[in-house]
């Protein structure tokens, strides 16, 4: 038995630092001969007109965009003959508006049984980020499930500094009332 080659770490994107893959991380080739991944290119192209040319996020080499956008560039097959075999079969992705899009489909009959194959799903990348409103607090947005016990201490903490001068002098009035009351005592 032969021993197995080491396995090369896949290239990754230099704007993204992600390693490339056969959808929406694919190698895409630009005439400079500079690669990146399709989701990157496509998120720097989101704002130009069909007339504008991208250029090159490292020499700035004017790149026309084919029609249909980003994902009609060449891929980078060089890349790609790096990738495990199962990888470098290239996923169909297209882009709509802000969108990317492709088609996840099953696993070949080869790697399962037919029966066991799933169904195709649509996977979606937004291409642009849509912020939550200046007026909407962290909290509104995400519920993250506190022990009981953690959730108590942190209305015990926030009621001590909401009402942090009244404890203030509550705790000088016993104060001195303990000092006055121990000098009665021991006199």
């Amino acid at each position: 038995m032969e021993p197995e080659e080491p396995q090369q770490p896949i290239p990754e994107c230099p704007i993204c630092y992600v390693p490339y893959d056969n959808i929406f991380q694919t190698p895409l080739l630009l005439p400079c001969s500079h690669t990146f991944c399709l989701e990157c290119l496509s998120r720097l192209c989101v704002f130009l007109k069909q007339s504008q040319a991208l250029q090159c996020p490292l020499c700035r080499a004017s790149v026309s965009i084919p029609h249909g956008g980003v994902p009609n560039l060449l891929p980078n097959m060089a890349v790609i003959t790096q990738f495990p075999p199962w990888m470098q079969t290239l996923q169909e992705v297209w882009l709509d508006g802000y969108k990317l899009y492709c088609i996840q489909k099953p696993l070949s009959s080869g790697q399962v049984s037919a029966r066991e194959e799933g169904p195709e799903m649509l996977i979606t990348v937004e291409l642009l980020h849509n912020p939550a409103p200046r007026d909407t607090h962290l909290a509104d947005l995400i519920h993250v499930h506190r022990p009981l016990h953690l959730s108590m201490c942190r209305q015990l903490c926030h009621a001590l500094w909401e009402y942090r001068i009244r404890v203030f002098w509550v705790t000088v009035l016993l104060g001195v009332l303990t000092v006055l009351l121990m000098s009665l005592i021991y006199k």
